[in-house]
């Protein structure tokens, strides 16, 4: 298999992976929203308010409400999510150039936000498995980033016209 397809596709998967995974949680958060799992999801306020884009947090304050703020803006963030994990994810895997240079702002901007998120979240009150998972979702990115941003032959694939 071609180096250059390799990485791509990696970088596809991984994105349309994400997208899957966020339109499950969303599907859950619709579905059951009176479940015990899912009120055990919404009661963890650090890793719920980690998964909402930090766009929506003063709407979520000045339309909801704090008490009602996850339960209600929560499903939307998710879904907005998996339609721009999913939508990236497909027009990596079709070479789109616009597609690569926004997956290399959003890795880029994923990485640093997380890092400044561990540095400056250590008074939070989130436990040892959660700061290991944040770095291991770090080293990911960045791995990613890394491969899609250096790696000549990814660039090469993404700078050829396409053929007709």
């Amino acid at each position: 298999m071609d180096h250059e397809l390799f990485s791509i596709t990696l970088a596809s998967y991984y994105y349309l992976l994400r997208g899957s995974i966020f339109f499950v949680l969303e599907m859950v958060l619709l579905s059951a929203s009176a479940s015990r799992n899912c009120s055990h999801f919404l009661a963890r306020h650090v890793s719920t308010f980690n998964a909402i884009p930090r766009l929506f947090s003063p709407l979520l304050v000045a339309v909801y409400g704090v008490e009602n703020s996850y339960r209600e803006i929560l499903p939307f963030a998710f879904l907005v999510a998996a339609a721009f994990y999913g939508f990236i994810g497909w027009m990596l895997w079709r070479r789109c150039k616009s597609a690569y240079w926004a997956a290399l702002f959003e890795l880029g901007v994923t990485v640093v936000g997380t890092i400044l998120y561990l540095v400056v979240g250590n008074g939070l009150h989130w436990t040892q498995q959660h700061g290991a998972a944040l770095l291991i979702g770090v080293m990911l990115n960045l791995l990613i980033f890394c491969v899609l941003a250096f790696d000549p032959s990814v660039r090469r694939a993404f700078n050829r016209q396409p053929q007709r």
